[in-house]
């Protein structure tokens, strides 16, 4: 994957900040992006709007603390009238009032001051991956997305937990390991601009501890939007509940295996965030049941593997799509990386690729279990030349204790061909 976006058109940068002072320095601390991007200026959430009602704008980075009209506002405003545009709030402040009203229109958060060089790169990455999904409808659709559905159980756990009289963040933090979407704005948040932590929260539990159980509790009363959609069945409880049985089941499997690969347990932990992240594509395809239906029948009709139809139909799988959703909120780089390639993670280059592998064999593992297949997705050819395959049997047997598969249900289950070889598990 290439590192610079590539667009038949030069990307434009809407800046809004009410000291004229401010946007001056802007623009003359960013004049040499000018190459790289068209850069508008406003002084007021007003302007800026007038404005987006006139062009073309690919990227909002806005200031928070505005008089009559703040930056996430203005934000919410954008996001109704132009749900494409990727929306930056840029600040020196951490009003938790302001924080918890910006976080559901606000893809990223970035600290004040902001050098020409990081605001790029993050600027880049987010473009890149937008590019990547071929698809520009369906990135008009994810930037839509404020919030993304949990488990009626799930919420109703934590909320229980944290009401309670002696509430546990140890208890708290093991929920939201469990629940994909709630994971992904906690770790959004705790790596932010507005907590700035030491150092990369990858691992949905440390964000948890990292961010305490007051700002946790608040959060999660955004993410309850489950309940509308499910009252509206645009995505069912079925779905949600086997989607979030599939990612714990993952994650759990995937950091047993990058920490036997690497005895890191750094790498396992990265591992166990990618794994629970894995599927937040396919949750995403789930708000559109149109094209998620469309996709499950070409699907079984073809008979192609689920990312083989989502290529064909909608011109990106989960994965890229999970990513592009997970780069905009501006989760752990290493993060995205094992979401964007666990189905092909031999593309992935100059990046650690253990726990991506790790998450790549518990998917495919996953798939042998309940399809009773040798899934189309296994890179057997690279698994091979890291020299894993002997360690196969070994963590089929794992996912099988993990995901509770009792012994009759285990006749036939497959043999897969390895280092030209046969393998049989039985």
């Amino acid at each position: 994957m290439s590192s610079t976006p590539t667009n038949d058109h030069k990307p434009s940068i809407l800046f809004v900040d009410d000291e004229r002072n401010i946007l001056e320095g802007i623009k003359r601390n960013y004049r040499s992006l000018r190459n790289e991007y068209e850069m508008n200026f406003a002084e007021s959430g007003q302007e800026a709007l007038a404005l987006l009602a006139q062009t073309s704008v690919d990227v909002v980075v806005s200031d928070m603390r505005m008089p009559v009209m703040d930056g996430a506002t203005l934000l919410q405003e954008v996001a109704r009238t132009h749900p494409e545009t990727i929306r930056i709030i840029l600040t020196g402040h951490s009003d938790e009032e302001l924080i918890l009203k910006a976080v559901p229109v606000t893809h990223r958060f970035l600290s004040k001051p902001c050098t020409s060089d990081d605001l790029k790169q993050s600027i880049d990455r987010i473009l890149l991956f937008r590019d990547s999904l071929h698809n520009r409808s369906i990135s008009k659709f994810l930037c839509g997305i404020e919030r993304l559905p949990a488990l009626p159980m799930s919420m109703q756990k934590l909320q229980q937990e944290i009401t309670s009289t002696a509430p546990s963040i140890d208890r708290v933090a093991e929920l939201v390991s469990q629940d994909p979407a709630l994971a992904a704005r906690i770790l959004q948040l705790a790596n932010s601009a507005f907590f700035g932590p030491r150092q990369v929260l990858s691992c949905p539990r440390e964000a948890t501890l990292y961010l305490g159980l007051e700002t946790v509790s608040a959060l999660a009363l955004h993410v309850h939007v489950f309940e509308s959609l499910v009252k509206e069945n645009s995505v069912t409880v079925e779905i949600l509940r086997e989607l979030q049985a599939r990612s714990a089941h993952v994650a759990d499997i995937a950091y047993h295996i990058a920490l036997q690969m690497t005895s890191s347990e750094e790498v396992a932990k990265e591992a166990f965030a990618g794994g629970l992240l894995s599927e937040i594509g396919k949750l995403i395809l789930a708000l559109a049941p149109e094209v998620s239906t469309d996709i499950s029948r070409y699907s079984k009709e073809e008979r192609l593997s689920s990312c083989e139809a989502e290529y064909l139909m909608a011109g990106s799988s989960h994965a890229e799509i999970g990513a592009y959703l997970l780069v905009l909120w501006g989760i752990p780089a290493n993060v995205v990386n094992i979401v964007a390639y666990h189905h092909r993670p031999s593309e992935l280059d100059g990046f650690r690729t253990e726990s991506v592998v790790a998450v790549h064999i518990a998917q495919s593992l996953l798939d042998i279990i309940y399809e009773q297949a040798s899934p189309p997705s296994m890179d057997w050819s690279f698994i091979s030349s890291r020299g894993f395959s002997a360690r196969m049997p070994e963590w089929l047997n794992y996912a099988l204790d993990c995901c509770s598969v009792p012994p009759d249900k285990l006749k036939g289950l497959l043999v897969m061909p390895l280092d030209e070889k046969e393998w049989n598990p039985q």
